[in-house]
């Protein structure tokens, strides 16, 4: 993996290679408001955790796909996706 800003959380390559998922597209805009490891990348290529809980766009899409999943820092927009997770993955 590249160099990376110790402020950042997650390595840019994983967000390149893999399906990203973040709660607003915001997080591709440039800090403050946005992550900054986001920053510069195509917010099309990737999908909101609103757009899936709509049915819009899809989840993970195979048992064996990387899903790579960008907080931006809200305690409780991360408190409920956590839950959504393990409500899922508690019903099978």
């Amino acid at each position: 993996m590249g160099h990376r800003d110790l402020g950042d959380e997650l390595p840019r390559e994983l967000a390149v290679k893999h399906r990203l998922f973040v709660e607003t597209l915001d997080a591709f805009q440039p800090s403050p408001v946005g992550c900054g490891e986001l920053a510069g990348l195509d917010p099309d290529t990737d999908t909101t955790l609103g757009a899936v809980a709509l049915g819009r766009k899809p989840g993970r899409l195979s048992p064996t796909e990387i899903t790579v999943y960008k907080a931006m820092g809200n305690a409780m927009q991360d408190m409920v996706a956590a839950n959504l997770v393990f409500q899922r993955a508690r019903a099978g």
